[in-house]
């Protein structure tokens, strides 16, 4: 019988309160991957912008997509 490999997609949704501890939250939780809508999450937008460690990954209207290159 041939195997086959399947690669699983989990997904969580971190809501975090406006502050200065989003990068620290996003550490805690070994998040690597961050979606967020570039008017709604302007805030965000410019902290994870800002750290050299985080890249754009896609960008537009709707929405952006960052990744983290390295950890510390």
């Amino acid at each position: 019988m041939e195997q086959t490999s399947v690669e699983y997609l989990i997904g969580t949704e971190l809501t975090i309160p406006p502050s200065d501890d989003w990068l620290q939250v996003l550490e805690e939780e070994n998040v690597q991957l961050v979606i967020l809508d570039p008017i709604l999450d302007s805030e965000l937008v410019e902290v994870i912008r800002s750290q050299p460690e985080w890249s754009v990954d896609s960008e537009d209207d709707e929405l952006m997509i960052f990744t983290l290159s390295k950890r510390h």
